[in-house]
């Protein structure tokens, strides 16, 4: 695999995460009120490192 290659399949998945984060904020804001208040519950995020070599 070339790098132009590694480029694309490192940008998908950055725009997958990124799909997933705005997804989770956009059902927070749609939470009746009385849930949004209690405390958040958190969760880590399996998003991948990039090759920072290949850029």
């Amino acid at each position: 695999m070339d790098k132009h290659e590694q480029l694309i399949r490192d940008a998908a998945r950055m725009v997958g995460a990124i799909e997933s984060i705005l997804d989770h904020e956009r059902e927070m804001r749609e939470l009746p009120k009385a849930e949004a208040e209690s405390e958040p519950e958190t969760e880590l995020l399996d998003i991948p490192e990039v090759d920072e070599e290949g850029l």
